[in-house]
């Protein structure tokens, strides 16, 4: 068998492995509206926004932080995501939050990531003296964006679903599907890049911008 040849097998092999990855943390992680308990604080990666808004899938995490905060399931949000042109996914959550009655002093926003890595690892200043975090967000991204926090140092208590498959219908779960697999091997690779030069003390001659 060819290199090539065992390569793309070993590339297809990936890629089905970490589209289960991705199905398994849609279906197996617990939904937000079954948890209980009290936590340290609600943390919510961004997804993004368009048009001035956020979209619907930072819309669907949000909202489920919201319902979870109101419920008395933890004291203060914790809202991350960065953007460009003056606007944040951070900011554009933080403003949705306010808006449904959130003391604006309950809230942190962190404002300047653009991966879920560097959601974690940019709110480690906000987060590292709250050991209970409960991690809101989509189904698809559970398991990864838990991942990546336990990674930068923040493991959660808790990371439940916002909803369990994409908030864009059928179309939009096959794509999260596919589109996870690739993240998922994209972050395990950045991630242990980054950790290699932080032990061999390179890390700082390089750009964060890695973990975009």
């Amino acid at each position: 068998m060819g290199v090539i040849r065992k390569g793309a097998i070993a590339a297809l092999v990936a890629f089905v492995a970490g589209a289960a990855v991705t199905l398994g943390s849609a279906y197996f992680s617990p939904s937000c509206d079954s948890i209980a308990g009290r936590f340290d604080v609600i943390v919510v990666p961004g997804a993004g926004f368009e048009d001035g808004d956020l979209n619907a899938d930072a819309r669907d995490r949000i909202d489920a932080a919201i319902a979870l905060f109101d419920r008395g399931a933890a004291p203060r949000l914790h809202l991350t995501g960065g953007g460009w042109d003056g606007m944040t996914g951070g900011g554009l959550m933080q403003a949705r939050a306010v808006a449904a009655g959130i003391p604006i002093e309950a809230i942190s926003a962190e404002t300047l990531s653009a991966s879920t890595l560097q959601n974690a690892l940019f709110s480690k200043p906000f987060l590292e003296d709250t050991p209970q975090i409960l991690l809101v967000t989509e189904g698809f991204h559970v398991w990864r964006a838990w991942l990546s926090f336990s990674w930068a140092g923040l493991t959660p208590e808790v990371a439940c679903a916002s909803s369990a498959f994409s908030v864009y219908g059928r179309r939009g779960t096959i794509v999260m599907a596919a589109t996870g697999s690739v993240k998922l091997w994209g972050n395990a690779l950045r991630a242990g890049v980054w950790g290699i030069l932080g032990m061999i003390g390179l890390q700082s001659r390089v750009s964060v911008d890695m973990l975009a």
